[in-house]
């Protein structure tokens, strides 16, 4: 079976997928800013931005299983869509292209989407305050 390597940036940590995959490592997502807004959700978001890069959740998942994340992303609904990019796999120092998951135009456009979140609020409020999660993203801080 194909295996899709995916990143877990927002939703799939918080909602312990990643723990369903052997295969999960930190990555680095590159040219991509992280931002929440907890008064418009619950997760964040992945926006366009070449001077920036986040800390995330890389790891593989069978081809099959790719329309139920589909699914959790709310891309019928619009919310997100389903794009590749490029990570860097922090403890091999691999260069790879992932599929991820970034907001839609109509969900980019609700007022208020936090265009002006430079400090990765997600991070610390989620990875940064939970003891498994931070001992995890730790040696890449």
């Amino acid at each position: 079976m194909v295996e899709m390597l995916v990143v877990g940036y927002g939703t799939f940590i918080t909602n312990g997928i990643w723990k369903q995959h052997e295969n999960c490592k930190i990555c680095r997502v590159l040219e991509y800013r992280r931002v929440y807004n907890p008064e418009m959700a619950r997760f964040p978001f992945a926006i366009k931005d070449e001077t920036s890069s986040f800390l995330a959740l890389s790891f593989e998942v069978p081809e099959d299983e790719i329309n139920h994340l589909d699914h959790i992303e709310g891309v019928k609904q619009g919310l997100y869509s389903r794009i590749i990019t490029r990570i860097l796999i922090l403890v091999d120092n691999i260069l790879a292209n992932a599929w991820m998951y970034v907001p839609t135009e109509q969900t980019r456009n609700h007022p208020y989407f936090p265009w002006d979140d430079y400090n990765d609020l997600w991070m610390v409020q989620n990875i940064l305050s939970d003891n498994e999660l931070l001992e995890m993203f730790r040696p890449f801080l």
